[in-house]
């Protein structure tokens, strides 16, 4: 399955973590995750993917406890 985030070069040459599920720039509460060096965008990047599969696997288990 794909990430939900990744990140992209921007023309401005500086790395953006971009939200494949909206098709927008990621969102850190009001911040958008855009103008980071290569290694920040990696790091941002892996944080919001790890707490997405997080949340993907917490909603599968109040499936599985509800059926």
């Amino acid at each position: 399955m794909k990430h939900r985030y990744e990140i992209i070069l921007d023309p401005s040459e500086l790395w953006t973590v971009w939200d494949n599920l909206l098709n927008e720039p990621a969102m850190i509460g009001m911040t958008i995750v855009a103008g980071l060096s290569k290694s920040e965008a990696e790091d941002a990047c892996y944080v919001l993917n790890e707490v997405e599969k997080r949340r993907r696997a917490r909603e599968e288990r109040k499936k599985v406890a509800n059926s």
